[in-house]
């Protein structure tokens, strides 16, 4: 558990520290679920000792702090980048398959009529 003073050791880069957020009109966000006063951070966030709930503060009234995206823009585009390379590959690649697959012999439809007519190994040009 933190004392007060590495509480404020904490929170003395914190954002709400730098606008002033006054005390009695602030309020506990955390996982999307608002802490009231009247509760503890356990009653929501668990026993659990080895978990460090990361909290918001916000305006009273203010609602839910806006989530923050889980991939960062540059993640994203790099993201994006590899699975369109992927896409394209696994397209060229059934392209290839489909073409590949009437040139062998076995695959020519009309290979039992050509062996009964002992044209099978005549060659187009």
């Amino acid at each position: 558990m933190l004392d007060a003073e590495s509480m404020e050791e904490a929170l003395a880069d914190s954002s709400a520290v730098l606008e002033g957020l006054p005390e009695d009109t602030a309020e506990l966000w955390w996982a999307g679920k608002q802490f009231f006063r009247d509760h503890h951070v356990c009653d929501l966030a668990g026993k659990i000792e080895k978990s460090t709930p990361i909290v918001k503060l916000q305006k009273k009234g203010g609602g839910a702090p806006i989530r923050e995206p889980g991939v960062s823009e540059d993640e994203r585009k790099a993201m994006m980048t590899f699975y369109f390379k992927q896409q394209q590959e696994l397209q060229q690649a059934a392209e290839d398959d489909a073409e590949d697959f009437m040139t062998p012999f076995w695959a020519d439809p009309k290979a039992l009529k050509n062996s009964l007519r002992g044209t099978g190994n005549i060659r187009p040009f």
